[in-house]
């Protein structure tokens, strides 16, 4: 499978309540091809290979209440580190409707996976945060992926005009050999 070998220089950052869970995104994440996984739960590297080169991905399991998620989110993105700051953050959910998805994404996930799903099929959605350009968003109380990407278009009439004006766009690309890069910072009134 080509998508495979580029998670060879990534590290998978695993956020769950309990050792199961963790467990559940450990193994999910070495399925998937991940170099190094990182139990967030107790802070132990769990595969051989583990380094602070390549990119970061963050996983959360879908128990971690919503308050906890707002948190990891909001604690990844105020890290001084763009390797943490800009890293793709990921919800591990079972399958659920549309309009739940549609909520994580409001809270800053950069993609909501469906259980289950296939090691071939979640490696394509992973490698899809890999060597592309991403329009992130930074406001007064938000940095993320642009939110407006899976906005329904009845939605689209009501976001409009509110809320602050003045925002930064970042454009960015995660490149396993050279880490984040960002190609474009514009400050937008």
């Amino acid at each position: 499978m080509g998508a495979r070998p580029m998670f060879e220089k990534c590290n998978a950052f695993i956020v769950g309540v309990t050792e199961r869970q963790n467990a559940s995104l450990a193994a999910l994440a070495h399925k998937v091809g991940f170099a190094s996984v990182v139990d967030a739960l107790h802070q132990e590297r769990r595969l051989a290979g583990s380094s602070s080169q390549g990119i970061n991905y963050f996983f959360l399991h879908y128990k971690v209440d919503d308050f906890a998620k707002k948190s990891v989110i909001s604690t990844i993105r105020a890290s001084d580190s763009a390797a943490v700051r800009f890293a793709p953050i990921v919800l591990i959910i079972d399958d659920c409707p549309f309009e739940t998805v549609l909520s994580y994404v409001q809270f800053g996930f950069d993609d909501v996976i469906s259980l289950p799903e296939k090691a071939d099929v979640m490696a394509q959605r992973l490698a899809g945060q890999l060597n592309m350009s991403h329009l992130y968003i930074e406001t007064a109380d938000y940095l993320g992926p642009d939110r407006r990407r899976m906005e329904r278009s009845i939605d689209r009439h009501e976001m409009r005009g509110k809320g602050e004006r003045s925002h930064i766009r970042y454009l960015i690309r995660r490149n396993p050999d050279a880490g984040i890069e960002i190609l474009q910072k514009m400050l937008c009134s």
